[in-house]
């Protein structure tokens, strides 16, 4: 009797280990199909608009800002696929990816934010970019001292100008949200 308990006992234990390591091995699947996808749209965008050679770039720069703050790279690269529809050039795309880091930071209350969420972010941020606000403004943001900066620019002004523009608004914005979140609430 006492064998065919130490039997069961090794038994549960290599079955629990087993369980572990199959557990293991699902995550390490699903975190690389997350990663793969992230990968495949930032990769068709940018096909799409030209600028494939740049694909490496971005994607270091991903890692990067995963390095130095609390969005992982998967995410940054799946915002990135949507902010490269409404920007082209790399300097200008890793611009916009450091304010969508920002952005998220703010929309949020400083909290980890998915892949997708990561996207529907940048999808605002991109809109507004583009010259519509309606994401923002369902979010509470005053938009108005952007649609006049945005009016500005189309009156004379470049896209390099507007994006500095944007970038400067919508940073003082951000740290607006930031600055409530933290102390106000």
């Amino acid at each position: 009797l006492k064998e065919v308990a130490q039997y069961y006992i090794s038994f549960q234990a290599l079955s629990s280990g087993i369980q572990k390591v199959l557990g293991f091995g699902m995550q390490s699947m699903d975190a690389f199909a997350v990663q793969n996808r992230a990968e495949n749209q930032l990769k068709n965008v940018l096909i799409n608009n030209g600028n494939l050679d740049q694909f490496d770039a971005i994607k270091d720069y991903a890692a990067e800002i995963q390095g130095r703050s609390i969005y992982g790279d998967e995410a940054m690269i799946r915002g990135a696929g949507e902010l490269a529809t409404y920007v082209k050039g790399s300097g200008s795309l890793k611009s916009m990816m450091d304010l969508l880091t920002d952005y998220a930071a703010g929309m949020t209350g400083g909290g980890e934010v998915s892949p997708d969420q990561m996207e529907s972010l940048a999808t605002g941020l991109g809109m507004a970019y583009d010259g519509n606000y309606m994401a923002m403004r369902r979010k509470g943001f005053d938009t108005s001292k952007l649609e006049a900066l945005d009016a500005l620019a189309e009156n004379g002004g470049n896209w390099n100008s507007k994006l500095i523009y944007y970038m400067y608004i919508l940073t003082f914005i951000i740290k607006n949200c930031l600055t409530d979140c933290l102390f106000f609430h």
